[in-house]
């Protein structure tokens, strides 16, 4: 009989906040063992507040904005996001890496997936926790297009603050993103042929 893994957060909470808070240089990982799925989950959605937070603060002091029209954006865009083809590839993405045992939010109800997505978007919050059927499909989906829309936002709030193109700051991004992924690069075990 195969029992669930239990999260980290709940077996260790004081080494779940080392590996939540990562205060190393961008050249050095850290492995912490024990870690699940649901641990990585959840530092990924606590990390989209964080950064929802910074967008909006951003915005207010950079683009005269107020909350709600940030907000707002966000919210268009995530909508815009879900019902182009972009979703299907992010779904199919979300599927490589994931069981299909369980059927997934996104797969029986459409609508309240978008709900469950749009959810730290509203002023206020109308579902909190009561959406039943989440998987872990359906949240790391969800923390794909809410990165994917936020990478953008943010590559758009710089090039708007150091008065450059979007595409300059799109390319010194990524070569940024470069240099993480070589650093975890050298975390994993050589590859024949590599």
């Amino acid at each position: 009989m195969n029992r669930p893994e239990i999260p980290l957060y709940q077996t260790n909470p004081e080494l779940f906040k080392t590996y939540l808070l990562d205060h190393h240089s961008s050249d050095e990982i850290v492995v912490v063992k024990g870690v699940t799925m649901d641990d990585h989950l959840l530092k990924s959605e606590l990390h989209i507040k964080v950064l929802v937070g910074f967008q909006i603060e951003a915005c207010i002091k950079f683009k005269q904005t107020t909350a709600v029209q940030v907000l707002t954006r966000l919210r268009r865009r995530i909508r815009r996001f879900m019902h182009s083809s972009r979703m299907a590839a992010a779904i199919q993405k979300i599927e490589r890496s994931f069981s299909r045992a369980v059927p997934a939010l996104y797969e029986q109800d459409p609508a309240l997936f978008e709900c469950f997505v749009l959810e730290d978007f509203l002023s206020r919050s109308t579902m909190g926790d009561n959406i039943p059927g989440i998987t872990q499909r359906d949240r790391m989906l969800r923390i794909e297009i809410i990165l994917f829309i936020l990478d953008d936002e943010i590559i758009r709030l710089s090039a708007f603050v150091k008065q450059r193109s979007v595409r300059a700051v799109r390319a010194e991004h990524r070569q940024k993103v470069n240099l993480v992924l070589a650093a975890y690069s050298r975390l994993l075990p050589a590859v024949q042929g590599n």
